[in-house]
């Protein structure tokens, strides 16, 4: 059965054997610079499910023949334009026109609020939505992990994302950190663009279109793992000489990056208690991609070395 799940948090119907959210009359957020919907600022609360020692509670698995959105919040519902599930995975996909992670705007994410220290893992697919198997051709057509303080607004947002598919001019990670403005005006505030990104773009092997993702915390430092299919190792994410660095941000340094070794953020200015989950990138026309994953999973951790097991 194939469950479409347009809104998140609305009225859900039955129709023809599809379980359909219908929208409801929640705040979606305002309009910044070329009409991009940005979400309103919130100041967010720890809770008990997001302090509990064990978060497995937060985890989600799409490939159960009776999977749901599992209590997953979408930030900004009108930027989606699929979520569903179908055959073990869930279908994301944004508005290309009004959707993408850069800077001030926003695209689709779903997530879970959790605090203190914490792995979040996402196994995940870059594909064209026509066969669900080749990579997009458009730019920045990628889907994979974020980590936002909710209390962002234009000119003032932080989070950071981990993520795969296809980039600017290949198919590969991205790392990428988002900052506040840090000294007034700058030419891509006339495209809405206030807040501050920096992106590491690194290419993955030619029949990779599959990855695993994880995103680890440990206080204020932030470490990026990833493992392809055929391998049992993790990785973590590294500058080659193959990596490119782009963004409005990327005239300064980011604190925990190595120019020649790992890439590492470090971010005392994320809250304790932060948005956990996935996203997609709709990226540039042709349009053609989508972000399929089979689930979604969250551990605490006490040491970067435990992000390397399992």
């Amino acid at each position: 059965m194939r469950r479409v799940l347009w809104s998140l948090g609305g009225v859900a119907v039955l129709l023809g054997g599809a379980l359909i959210y219908i929208l409801t009359a929640t705040p979606q957020g305002r309009l910044i610079g070329n009409s991009y919907l940005i979400p309103p600022p919130q100041m967010l609360e720890p809770t008990e499910a997001s302090i509990a020692a064990d978060l497995a509670d937060l985890d989600v698995d799409f490939s159960d023949t009776d999977a749901s959105l599992g209590g997953l919040t979408a930030l900004v519902p009108d930027l989606h334009r699929t979520v569903e599930i179908a055959e073990g995975w869930l279908r994301l996909r944004g508005v290309p026109e009004e959707a993408g992670w850069y800077s001030d705007r926003s695209g689709p994410f779903l997530y879970r609020v959790v605090s203190g220290d914490f792995m979040v893992e996402t196994r995940a697919r870059s594909v064209q939505s026509a066969d669900g198997e080749s990579r997009p051709l458009g730019s920045y057509n990628s889907n994979g992990l974020l980590v936002r303080d909710a209390s962002g607004d234009q000119g003032d947002m932080r989070w950071l994302m981990y993520n795969f598919g296809q980039q600017e001019s290949f198919y590969g990670t991205e790392a990428k950190s988002t900052v506040p403005n840090w000294d007034g005006f700058h030419i891509q505030q006339l495209a809405g663009f206030d807040s501050r990104s920096t992106f590491w773009l690194t290419p993955l092997p030619e029949d990779i279109v599959e990855a695993r993702l994880r995103v680890c915390r440990i206080g204020s430092e932030f470490r990026f793992f990833k493992q392809l299919p055929g391998s049992d190792a993790w990785e973590e994410e590294h500058n080659r000489p193959d990596t490119v660095v782009l963004g409005n941000g990327a005239e300064r340094p980011t604190a925990g990056v190595d120019e020649d070794g790992v890439i590492r953020f470090i971010r005392p200015d994320l809250p304790e208690t932060v948005q956990v989950g996935i996203i997609n990138n709709p990226g540039m026309p042709p349009h053609d991609g989508e972000g399929q994953f089979a689930s979604l999973s969250f551990d605490r951790i006490s040491s970067f070395e435990e992000c390397l097991a399992g």
